[in-house]
């Protein structure tokens, strides 16, 4: 009996790790994709990779781990498409050709309230976000890079430009001449994988915040090596995104660390 228990003991540890390994995936793939979509003409596609992993996401917590859907969940995320579509319908002209895809990508993201409340979310969902941090990371370091390549008069490095137009995202400011702000013909980072600098800005300080708040835990010094690289990386790829998207998250998170020191003294 205590051997079939070990087995069964030793099968469930097995199931945990890919499952929480498949989450990390999905967090990761929910970021490193949202350049790549289908469905369109070749100027802004249909349907954003990113929107399919994040539907994707929630419909496996749902169906695979039976996770029960609240009431005030599907309340607040009704009353969030309904702000998302008034937003859409103001901000809509002829040339915003990215309109649709990002309302889709935005409903999409937000449908992870629907499980919010789920008890079997809370374990999955930090495994996700891991996930989402490791592509933010690999982006900010892939930023940096782009900079220095610049820098040393190689041209702006963007090897997605070998895939076909009509697989990739249009309609965003992908490519920022820096001429446009007195620039010398340099460009905008935007970390290979991320739509906009803007994003790279915005996603790299979630990044800081992220990274800060483990580094000031107890979870934080257990890894401390790796969490100092990831502190430098993101700070590298916000540096170098030359875009203050992301200035209101970094004031944000040091005016929480200046609350927590003073309450500490």
């Amino acid at each position: 009996m205590g051997e079939i228990a070990t087995a069964s003991s030793t099968l469930d540890q097995t199931r945990q790790r890919r499952t929480n390994r498949t989450a990390a995936l999905l967090g990761f793939l929910a970021i490193a994709t949202q350049r790549f979509g289908f469905g369109g003409d070749g100027e802004g596609p249909g349907v954003q990779a990113a929107t399919i992993v994040l539907l994707f996401s929630v419909a496996w917590t749902i169906f695979v781990f039976r996770a029960k859907l609240l009431a005030a969940s599907a309340v607040l995320y009704c009353a969030i498409t309904a702000s998302v579509c008034v937003s859409a319908i103001l901000a809509f002209s002829e040339r915003a050709t990215a309109t649709m895809p990002s309302l889709l990508l935005m409903l999409a993201t937000y449908s992870v309230v629907l499980v919010a409340g789920a008890g079997v979310v809370h374990g999955l969902g930090n495994h996700f976000f891991r996930g989402a941090i490791i592509a933010i990371g690999v982006g900010a370091v892939l930023a940096v890079f782009q900079e220095v390549l610049q820098r040393l008069g190689r041209g702006f490095f963007d090897p997605l430009t070998v895939f076909p137009q009509q697989f990739l995202v249009g309609g965003y400011n992908t490519y920022w001449d820096l001429r446009y702000q007195g620039g010398v013909g340099l460009f905008k980072p935007n970390g290979i994988i991320f739509l906009e600098p803007a994003l790279l800005s915005l996603y790299t300080s979630i990044g800081l915040v992220y990274v800060l708040t483990r580094l000031t835990g107890k979870q934080g010094l257990r890894d401390r090596r790796s969490n100092i690289f990831l502190l430098v990386a993101m700070a590298g790829g916000f540096a170098v995104s030359a875009s203050a998207s992301g200035v209101a998250g970094v004031r944000l998170v040091a005016w929480c660390q200046f609350l927590r020191g003073s309450r500490r003294r």
